[in-house]
C-alpha cells in the first residue's frame, strides 16, 4: 500500500484478494497510506527537513493505522483472510484486534524493532555523524516513545499478533548500494541533477543527505529470538508457551509447514533451541562483531542480553553449542515443500453470506 514502484490501488488489492481466495493463497499486506507519505515527504523537503529522523515525520503512526483499517475493510468486503505484516503502531494493532473480535480472519505480524527501537534511535548519532542514524531507518518506523511499544507487547500477549518475525532486510551501511544511497542521491539532488539549488543551504543538505533515498530495512534475523526471550520471557512480559507460539508454531502453520516444522512430535523435524537456565549466563551487551551476519552494524548495539541460545539443533544435528558454530558447511540443507496455510479460516459459512449489509456475497470469490 506504499512505495511508488510497488503500491497497489484499492481496486488492485481487491483483485489480488479474490485471486488469493480462488487459489488458496494467504495474502500478506504492508499497510501504510502511500499518498499521505508522499505528500508529507514533499512538505518536509521544502523545509529542508531531510535528515534520517525526518523519515519518521513522513510516516506518523496514523498513516499505518488508517491503511490497516482500510485493508481490513477490503478483506471483509471480499471475505479474504489477511495478514498485516510488520505492524508498529498501536492504532493498527487496535484495528486488527477489533476485526478479530468480530470473528474475521485477520492476523498480525510484528517485529523486534517495534519492541526495542523508538524515534530516539534515529537521533542517536549527533553531528557530524548524523547520517549514521540511517542505520535505524525502516518502514513502518518505530513509534515516537514507549506507548506504541507497550501496545505491541500487549498485542503479543493477547493474541492480536500471531507471528513475531524479523523483517530482516539488511543493507551495508558503508556501501554505495546500501544506506549510503540516502547520502549520495541526496548530494546529487542538491547539486542540480534533480533541480536542487546551489547555495549555502544546499551544502548543508549535502552533509545531511535525504531520508527518502535511504533503503528501508534493518538486519535482525540473528537477534530476533534472543531479544524476545531476554526481554519477553525472562522479564515476564510473555510466557515461554507464547514465545514458542509466535516464533515457531504459528509461523509453520501460517506458511503451510506444520507439522513438519513448528512442533516437537514423532515425524517432525528436530529443530530445537535450548536456552540457558535463568541467571546461568552472565548478562552481556551486544556488539556487532559477535554476530554472524554479513552486515557492518546491528541496530541493537549495546543492548543488554540476559540469555542467548545455548544449543541449536537442525533436523537433529547440533549446529550451535555454547557460543560456537559446530556445523557451518553448506550443502546439507533440505527443501521442504509447503502446503496450504492452516491459519485464516474461511469467512463464508460463518453467517456473512446472510448479512445483506455486505455486498460481497454476489461476487465470484
Amino acid at each position: 500500500m506504499t512505495y511508488q514502484d510497488l503500491a497497489l490501488s484499492d481496486s488492485q488489492i481487491l483483485d489480488v484478494m479474490i485471486a488469493g481466495r480462488k487459489h488458496g493463497v494467504t495474502i500478506l499486506l504492508h499497510a501504510e497510506n502511500g499518498d499521505i507519505i508522499e505528500w508529507l515527504t514533499e512538505k518536509l523537503e521544502k523545509q529542508g527537513m531531510t535528515d534520517p529522523i525526518h523519515h519518521t515525520h513522513s510516516r506518523p503512526q496514523i498513516v499505518e493505522a488508517e491503511a490497516a483499517s482500510r485493508a481490513i475493510v477490503l478483506a471483509e468486503l471480499v471475505q479474504s483472510p489477511l495478514v498485516l505484516v510488520h505492524v508498529s503502531a498501536g492504532g493498527a494493532a487496535l484495528a486488527i484486534r477489533d476485526a478479530q473480535g468480530r470473528d474475521l480472519p485477520i492476523m498480525g505480524e510484528t517485529c523486534p524493532q517495534y519492541l526495542f527501537l523508538t524515534h530516539d534511535d534515529l537521533t542517536r548519532f549527533a553531528p557530524p555523524n548524523v547520517f549514521e542514524n540511517s542505520k535505524h531507518v525502516c518502514s513502518p518506523p518505530p513509534g515516537p516513545d514507549g506507548t506504541d511499544q507497550e501496545a505491541i507487547w500487549r498485542g503479543l500477549r493477547n493474541g492480536t499478533f500471531q507471528i513475531f518475525s524479523s523483517d530482516h532486510c539488511p543493507y551495508i551501511y558503508d556501501d554505495k548500494r546500501g544506506k549510503m544511497l540516502g547520502l549520495t542521491a541526496g548530494v546529487a539532488e542538491t547539486n542540480g541533477t534533480s533541480g536542487g539549488e546551489k547555495d549555502g543551504s544546499s551544502k548543508e543538505k549535502e552533509k545531511k543527505g535525504n531520508f527518502k533515498y535511504i533503503p528501508n530495512g534493518c538486519p535482525g534475523i540473528e537477534t530476533r529470538l534472543p531479544l524476545l526471550f531476554s526481554d519477553g520471557v525472562e522479564k515476564g512480559r510473555i510466557t515461554p508457551e507464547k514465545f514458542v507460539e509466535v516464533t515457531s508454531t504459528n509461523v509453520a502453520k501460517l506458511y503451510g509447514l506444520y507439522p513438519h516444522k513448528g512442533t516437537l512430535q514423532p515425524g517432525s523435524d528436530a529443530d530445537i533451541t535450548i536456552w540457558w537456565p535463568k541467571n546461568a549466563l552472565d548478562p552481556f551487551r551486544l556488539k556487532n562483531d559477535m554476530l554472524h551476519h554479513s552486515v557492518d552494524y546491528t541496530p541493537y548495539e549495546d543492548h543488554l542480553f540476559t540469555n542467548w541460545p545455548r544449543h541449536t539443533l537442525v533436523r537433529g544435528k547440533v549446529v550451535w553449542s555454547e557460543g560456537e558454530l559446530t556445523m557451518d558447511k553448506p550443502g546439507w540443507g533440505k527443501f521442504v515443500k509447503r502446503g496450504k496455510s492452516l491459519m485464516g479460516k474461511e469467512v463464508r459459512g460463518g453467517g456473512m453470506e446472510k448479512d445483506v449489509r455486505r455486498v460481497a456475497d454476489w461476487l465470484e470469490v
